[in-house]
Formats: C-alpha cells, structure tokens, sequence
C-alpha cells in the first residue's frame, strides 16, 4: 500500500457532514495527496501518502490504498482529481485535433500500452494541455467518483496564471 506520511485535521471536520464538504485528489506516480474542503473554502483534512515501490502494478497500489482509508469513502458532496505527471503538452486549439492527441504526445515522450491520452479544455488560452495518465488508476478514479472531475494538475496551474493576470496583479507567466 502506501505509507502515510502527513495527516492535518481541523477540529471542524466532521464526518457526519461529509456530504457538504469538497474532496480533491492529487494522484502522483508515487505519491497520493487529498484535501477536503466546507462550503468557505476552509481545509478541514490533509492527507498525503507515499506510494511504496511494489512490485504491483500503481492502479494496486492505489486501490489498497482506498480499501484502507475509510475517510476516502465518505460520500462527498463534489470530487475533483488531479493527475501529476511529467508526460504533458500544451498545443493551440487552432492546431488541435482530438483524434491526435496520442500522436501529439508520442512526439515528446515515450508512451507505454498502460497510458491512456487526455486532454484538457483551456478555452481562456485557447489550447489544449495534453496528457498521459495510468489507464487502470483512471478507471479506478471513476469507478470509485463516478461523478468526479479530471484533469492534469498543470492545468488548474495555467488557468490560475491566467485569472491572477486579470486581477491587475502581472501579465507575464
């Protein structure tokens, strides 16, 4: 499984009140971080896990992981997860083509049979940011949320980039 490595709770996380609170997942190649959020925005719950290197397969490890964290399996109210990973690519929508996207990649990094290709709609910079994830941590993840949202981790980067230069406050990122 994983070891844990840091847990934070606040005094107000309740479990009871699960179902109004946020859950995002920050899924590394050998690490797992989740935060739950209230209604304000407020952490009330950090957890973060170092993926031990098994000889089992990361969609494994992932799952003991879940079979064992009971506070995963709280019915949360929104779940959004994050993939971290190296194997990415920022292409201009007037280039893009769905259909490409593993071509897209393929230029750039070497990609196994067990990655699946994604990609994230970035309308605001129009271009897509290209990724690579685990097909079976994937499927997992939606098995286990199937209402939960996806997306690369660089992707909520760019777009907070984005709103920060809006705010007046820079306009180079």
């Amino acid at each position: 499984m994983g070891r844990l490595k840091t847990t934070i709770i606040d005094e107000l996380f309740s479990q009871k009140s699960a179902n109004k609170y946020k859950l995002s997942i920050l899924i590394g190649v050998d690490s797992l971080l989740y935060l739950v959020f209230n209604q304000q925005q407020h952490i009330l719950l950090l957890k973060e896990y170092k993926l031990e290197a098994e000889s089992s397969l990361q969609g494994e490890r992932i799952l003991k992981l879940f079979e064992e964290d009971r506070l995963l399996k709280l019915p949360y109210l929104t779940v959004k997860i994050a993939f971290l990973g190296q194997k990415q690519l920022f292409v201009p929508n007037r280039l893009y083509h769905p259909d490409q996207k593993r071509i897209y990649l393929n230029h750039v990094a070497n990609l196994s049979i067990s990655e699946i290709v994604k990609s994230d709609d970035l309308s605001l910079l129009r271009a897509q940011n290209i990724y690579s994830t685990d097909r079976a941590v994937l499927n997992l993840t939606q098995q286990l949320y199937p209402r939960s949202k996806c997306f690369h981790s660089t992707s909520a980067l760019y777009l907070g980039y984005r709103q920060h230069c809006e705010q007046g406050k820079g306009n180079v990122f």
